[in-house]
């Protein structure tokens, strides 16, 4: 076996799972990985809420954490944290997490909300348009951190008046690893939250003030990758004193973990979809005033940035479509039903089968888009004939596609110098029709990353600071 001095371990809260990996810090492979389901959406307090128990996550994380073979604890030198952007939860600093040890470290926590996640959707057009106006390149959109915060502040002040901290979960983990109330935000997902200018690399508490915003639960602000404390205790195997990482942003992690070249652009499709590129300061000051509202320039690493289309709608378009087909079947009195893993396979199967362009149009707008958040989904062109399964599948899929040419077209990719498409998550790396389908719409080759995988993307952030 070969031998390892230095490792360093990436941490990701996912929407849906938890993963860890380590790197060999010396030739910068993966040398481990495991993931965890959390298993943690729990009923909102809001039709159209979305929330997260907070300590279902952190189980989550014991688990994974705890699955790390112990050969390779020992040899850990630094922790890298990223995690789901734009969602917030709101914490009682000094009474909040309690570390309990038994056969193992356990995290349990008290006096603290859910964690309100990116895809809650309780903050309307109304409300958003009675929110004050924003100078930053993101505009603020339902499921962002701050407002969240103005949500509760108007609707449930009892509930926000309870709280001294407000987080993201990634950044919760961090203050739990180091034993500490302060909380450090890097400008990811500060600029996640809206309200923060990431040029300016500040909130805009000019604009909060007036409105009452509550200025004290905003966090400070610092580079991700950048070290946030140490692993106040021996936890899982690992020794106290490792440094501990500012938060990631998981989109900007997997970017970084897949991109080759500063000619890429990265898309991701996972629960979300994703593309984005590294803009150059001279590309971001030529076209500041002319880009589309669906684009958004976001921080990335080392003082630079990335021009990015974040669809909300990708996977969970396809993992809806998945979860109607298993009810149907139901109601139809299907006796044995195939799991939804098995279905999802089945689907993908059927649409590599259609070997033209579908005559069936789908638009998968299930949850509208930042940009445009009262837009729907819509399903047209429809025959006699083009209604088979496998239609509907690989129109979804050249939908969820579309979409983000819709929101950051080939031309303006080729504008901005980029000359390939480098595809990141399993549904790109597995599935070579499903990349025929990029290179149709956007002109443009496509390759698949080395891994685009958040953990690692966390891990290599660290590495940037150890230099």
């Amino acid at each position: 076996m070969e031998a390892i001095q230095d490792i360093i371990l990436g941490i990701d809260l996912g929407t849906t799972s938890v993963k860890v990996c380590l790197l060999n810090e010396e030739n910068r492979k993966v040398i481990y990985s495991t993931t965890a389901e959390t298993n943690a959406d729990v009923p909102s307090d809001n039709e159209n809420g979305s929330e997260q128990s907070v300590q279902l996550i952190l189980q989550a994380v014991q688990k994974a954490m705890l699955d790390i073979p112990d050969l390779y604890k020992s040899k850990v030198k630094a922790i890298g944290v990223c995690g789901q952007m734009h969602g917030c939860l709101l914490w009682q600093s000094d009474s909040c997490w309690e570390i309990t040890k038994g056969n193992y470290e356990s995290i349990q926590v008290t006096n603290c909300t859910p964690l309100y996640t990116w895809q809650d959707g309780r903050c309307d057009t109304h409300f958003l348009q009675s929110l004050p106006s924003s100078q930053s390149t993101v505009k603020i959109a339902t499921g962002f951190g701050c407002a969240t915060l103005f949500w509760l502040l108007k609707n449930r002040p009892q509930l926000i008046g309870q709280f001294d901290r407000a987080s993201t979960i990634q950044d919760f983990l961090v203050c739990i690893l180091c034993h500490t109330n302060k909380v450090v935000m890097s400008g990811q997902n500060a600029t996640s939250w809206g309200y923060f200018d990431p040029i300016r690399n500040c909130w805009e508490t000019e604009v909060l003030e007036p409105a009452s915003f509550p200025i004290a639960l905003l966090p400070e602000v610092s580079d991700a990758g950048e070290k946030a404390g140490y692993l106040q205790q021996a936890m899982w195997g690992l020794k106290a004193g490792i440094p501990v990482s500012v938060a990631s942003g998981d989109m900007q992690c997997s970017i970084y973990s897949a991109l080759k070249d500063n000619t890429d652009a990265v898309m991701n499709i996972s629960t979300s979809a994703q593309l984005a590129f590294v803009a150059s300061h001279a590309f971001i000051q030529d076209n500041l005033t002319v880009i589309p509202a669906s684009i958004q320039i976001q921080p990335f690493f080392q003082k630079s940035f990335i021009s990015v289309a974040a669809a909300l709608n990708g996977g969970n378009a396809l993992a809806a479509f998945v979860d109607l087909l298993a009810s149907w079947m139901k109601d139809l009195a299907v006796v044995d039903i195939p799991n939804k893993e098995e279905l999802f396979d089945r689907i993908l199967r059927l649409a590599s089968s259609v070997e033209s362009v579908p005559s069936l149009k789908i638009e998968p707008i299930l949850l509208g888009e930042r940009h445009d958040p009262k837009r729907r989904g819509c399903v047209s062109h429809i025959t006699p004939h083009n209604l088979q399964l496998s239609n509907v599948a690989n129109g979804l899929l050249y939908g969820i596609i579309h979409n983000l040419n819709d929101m950051m077209p080939g031309e303006f990719l080729r504008k901005a110098g980029i000359r390939r498409i480098v595809g990141s998550g399993r549904l790109l790396a597995s599935h070579a029709f499903i990349r025929d389908i990029v290179e149709s719409q956007f002109h443009l080759p496509v390759t698949i990353g080395t891994t685009g995988d958040a953990a690692t993307g966390a891990a290599l952030a660290v590495m940037l600071t150890r230099r």
